[in-house]
């Protein structure tokens, strides 16, 4: 087999990167430029370097601006409430250290939509299981967890939700006064970027997957979501993000490109600045599911069940990565 060679060079002329997010809250709202580095897979250091700004404002269509000032984080924050309200209008202006000036385009606001519920429907899937005898096929049962929601019917919209949960864990023991059910933080039920458009439902109701639970143990789920309602430019921006991360690298699969942004020098020119001015509503919701009730109410399919484990004083012998101290939402 012959040995391909490749010049992955590091000599590659930078450009300004914009990570700019407006949201309706307090806290939600940033400005962060930095320039971009040589990517190489597997590489910690991709050589960003933080962009000094000094001068930044969003700029509202009445011609209302709010400064930004910069943090120990190398973030800048507004220094007084936006209150953005639906279909408003905002821009980003700001100047280089070395006195360029940058704009964005004119953004409208996108509206708010509410999570209705959230659902979970158990299912089958084949895994693979670690074994001394090598990987095994397995069936094991997972619970699809899907938010309800309403698209508002007012155009392009995209929605980005990330989504976490504290599973419940239980052991056994022969000391009376045993630690033995453990809490663990699951930090991302979703694998990937979770991103949708509405082309496919405007208007209407629709079932969103956040994310799956196993069922492969007893006990409770807690699940917290959270949901992103993005406008037009946002919506295109992340669709082509979520095809690069879609691709798989067969001869099928659409070659690496650049996603087009939204800011531009503000005397004209070509250059390039990548990412660009996000505005975004948000809602979170959360819910509490039994994997009991879930295994229960689907006895049609073929559920495993992690035996339990003998621990001497405390379940996170066992759950090296939980707690044995209940979180909030597990009191009662």
């Amino acid at each position: 087999m012959d040995e391909i060679k490749l010049n992955l060079s590091k000599e590659v002329s930078p450009v300004l990167v914009v990570d700019a997010w407006i949201g309706p809250k307090e806290g939600q709202s940033y400005v962060q430029v930095f320039t971009s580095g040589a990517y190489v897979s597997g590489s910690a250091d991709i050589g960003t370097v933080s962009v000094e700004l000094v001068d930044v404002f969003l700029e509202r269509e009445d011609g209302k601006k709010i400064p930004f000032k910069r943090q120990w984080d190398d973030k800048y924050y507004p220094q007084e409430e936006i209150n953005p309200e639906e279909g408003e209008s905002f821009r980003l202006i700001f100047q280089t250290i070395e006195g360029e000036n940058f704009e964005s385009s004119w953004e409208k606001f996108p509206p708010s939509v509410q999570v209705e519920d959230m659902e979970v429907n158990a299912i089958e899937r084949l895994v693979l299981i670690p074994s001394q005898a090598g990987n095994l096929l397995q069936t094991r049962t997972f619970a699809e967890v899907n938010v309800e929601i309403s698209d508002p019917g007012k155009g392009n919209l995209g929605y980005l939700s990330t989504s976490k949960g504290i599973s419940e864990l239980f052991t056994k023991s022969n000391f009376d006064n045993c630690l033995c059910t453990c809490y663990r933080n699951e930090p991302n039920l979703f694998k990937g970027m979770n991103f949708q458009l509405n082309e496919n439902f405007e208007g209407r109701s629709y079932q969103k997957k956040i994310g799956e639970i196993p069922l492969s143990s007893f006990g409770r789920f807690y699940v917290e979501t959270t949901l992103r309602v993005l406008n037009v430019f946002g919506s295109e921006y992340f669709e082509q993000v979520s095809i690069q991360q879609r691709n798989t690298g067969s001869i099928f699969d659409p070659a690496p490109f650049r996603i087009k942004g939204n800011i531009r020098k503000s005397n004209g020119g070509n250059e390039v600045v990548l990412g660009g001015l996000f505005l975004f509503q948000e809602t979170r919701y959360t819910k509490m599911f039994s994997r009991s009730e879930i295994r229960r109410q689907s006895l049609s399919l073929n559920h495993y069940l992690e035996p339990l484990v003998s621990v001497a004083f405390s379940c996170d012998e066992y759950f090296t990565d939980a707690s044995p101290f209940k979180p909030s939402p597990f009191l009662p």
